[in-house]
């Protein structure tokens, strides 16, 4: 008998241990990210990235993946974590009543791209409360709370100017399928002068509505001749433009591409002549 209530306590003490152990492994399975995706690598036009070839090619598309950290590094790049400051300007662009004056306004947010998903996920903590922005193709929405600023510039600015490469990439190799819908790119063949620095225009057709915000007819990368690197985006209007420029470029951690380390935006004529500043964004991690 004592033998017999010995092994159903085992048994019970032995079914116990395993639910335990089955509900830990169920808690500890990672959350699935549906915007973290890759593309399909069987459907991309790979070309070669030699510095030999790349010399001799004029290949804007190409030379702009190289030296942002090559197909391997973007293609594996499902999601990057960003934080930052964010210097805001300009009182106009406040979401709530703010008496103070103004000048500027510091902020600190997380910013998630998903470059193959064509997304971007703000989210910061301010004192009226937590938001959460996600841009993703050409739908805004506002999953939690309110930001102070009127984040939609910041959003689109940080999406084009951080998947620019991949942007172009996606376009020449799935066509319709593409981030952009039915937009094209063309670089022009001369270059333009941007304060102080040469740079090759890529136009962007019409459509542009999963690139620019509302009010927008066209978008022009410029890539800077001597680096290669598209670094100013513009969003052009017809009363008024957004000039979008990368700084410093560097590496991500654990991905192997580069992005800027500061993106400022401008207020801009549609002629492209800058007004004011609006915003800077500083990472620093």
């Amino acid at each position: 008998m004592i033998g017999t209530r010995e092994n159903s306590m085992l048994n019970r003490f032995s079914v116990v241990i395993c639910g335990l152990l089955l509900l830990t492994a169920c808690q500890q399975q990672p959350t699935v990210d549906p915007l973290a995706y890759g593309p399909d690598v069987k459907t991309l036009v790979v070309t070669d990235l030699s510095a030999e070839a790349l010399a001799k090619a004029d290949d804007f598309i190409a030379q702009a993946i190289a030296v942002t950290g090559g197909y391997e590094a973007w293609i594996n790049a499902k999601k990057l974590e960003l934080d930052c400051v964010v210097t805001f300007y300009e009182p106009p662009h406040l979401l709530v009543e703010d008496k103070s004056g103004g000048g500027f306004y510091l902020t600190q947010q997380h910013h998630e791209v998903y470059p193959w998903s064509n997304s971007v996920r703000i989210s910061a903590t301010e004192p009226q409360g937590k938001f959460v922005s996600l841009l993703s193709q050409d739908n805004f929405t506002s999953a939690q709370g309110q930001a102070r600023y009127d984040i939609r510039n910041t959003i689109y600015a940080v999406r084009a100017i951080t998947t620019a490469p991949v942007r172009l990439l996606v376009r020449r190799s799935l066509g319709e399928g593409g981030l952009d819908k039915l937009a094209e790119f063309s670089k022009r063949s001369e270059p333009v002068k941007i304060q102080g620095l040469w740079y090759y225009p890529i136009q962007c057709s019409s459509p542009v509505s999963r690139i620019a915000p509302d009010g927008t007819r066209e978008v022009v990368f410029y890539q800077n001749r001597d680096t290669a690197l598209i670094d100013i985006v513009s969003f052009v209007g017809e009363k008024e433009s957004l000039l979008v420029r990368g700084y410093d470029y560097r590496q991500v951690k654990e991905t192997g591409v580069l992005l800027p380390t500061r993106i400022e935006v401008f207020a801009a004529t549609p002629a492209g002549v800058i007004q004011h500043r609006l915003l800077k964004i500083d990472y620093y991690n």
